[in-house]
C-alpha cells in the first residue's frame, strides 16, 4: 500500500496522479500540473523511506514473529490484489467512474 500512496506503477495510486495530471493538461493548466509533479514527488520520499527502512535497514534488536489468522490476511490480500489490478488493468473502473459522475451531474444540473 506504501507504493500505492507514492504513486508507483503499476498501483492504484499511480493511476490516480496519472489521471489528474492528464485532467490538469487537457485543461491547459501546465503550472498546476508542474507544482502537483512536484509535491508528488516530495511527497513519495516518507513512503519509500518506510519502505527502505523495513526491508533495508538492519534491526536493531531481535523479532519474533507470531503467526496471523487467515481473518486479517483475507481483507488485506483483497485490498492488495484490488490495487493492483486498478493499477495494472484501469479500464473497468474508470468507465464506471465516468458512467456514475455522468449520471449524477444530469441528475444534479437537469434532474426534478
Amino acid at each position: 500500500f506504501m507504493f500505492s500512496l507514492a504513486g508507483i506503477p503499476p498501483t492504484a495510486g499511480f493511476v490516480a496522479k496519472f489521471y489528474l495530471l492528464l485532467g490538469l493538461v487537457k485543461a491547459g493548466s501546465w503550472l498546476i500540473a508542474l507544482l502537483v509533479l512536484l509535491f508528488s514527488l516530495i511527497g513519495a520520499y516518507p513512503y519509500i523511506r518506510v519502505i527502505k527502512c523495513i526491508y533495508m535497514d538492519k534491526a536493531s534488536r531481535e523479532i519474533t514473529l507470531t503467526p496471523i489468522r487467515w481473518s486479517f490476511w483475507l481483507p488485506v490480500g483483497i485490498c492488495s490484489l484490488l490495487v493492483l489490478l486498478i493499477g495494472i488493468y484501469p479500464k473497468p473502473f474508470t468507465n464506471f467512474f465516468y458512467k456514475t459522475m455522468f449520471l449524477y451531474l444530469s441528475l444534479f444540473y437537469f434532474g426534478s
